[in-house]
């Protein structure tokens, strides 16, 4: 055998094929990165996260506003309704239109009842210690 048939595998009798360097045979190749493109990318995606931010901050502030007036009409008709109420506590009225039936102040209403159950219990009541 001769120094060139060394090499070859056996068997095979014709010359081994040579295989030219390149990504199919395991060396690394340059990389070929689009700076450009990359740099508009990066530009455009930072605008449309400003622009996200933005819209969303103004969409909350709106949000926050419009709760705010909610609260305070809801505020308003509660001091409105609690004003009705003291009202037709604390004055004079006719509940019949007979006018059997009154309606007096709460004060007055517990001022009256307390003096008939003094009166009911007698003098016994009276000289107790509260």
């Amino acid at each position: 055998m001769t120094q060139k048939d060394e090499h070859q595998p056996a068997g095979s009798s014709g010359p081994i094929a040579t295989v030219p360097a390149g990504p199919a045979s395991g060396q690394a190749q340059a990389d070929d990165i689009n700076v450009g493109l990359v740099a508009i990318i990066g530009v455009f995606s930072a605008a449309l996260l400003f622009v996200l931010i933005v819209l969303i901050q103004a969409w909350f502030y709106n949000w926050n506003e419009s709760e705010r007036v909610d609260k305070a009409s809801a505020s308003v008709e509660l001091q409105q309704a609690l004003a009705s109420q003291q009202d037709k506590m604390n004055r004079y009225r006719l509940l019949d239109p007979s006018g059997k039936v009154r309606a007096i102040p709460i004060e007055r209403a517990m001022e009256v009842e307390l003096a008939t159950l003094r009166a009911e219990q007698g003098p016994a009541a009276a000289t107790q210690p509260r």
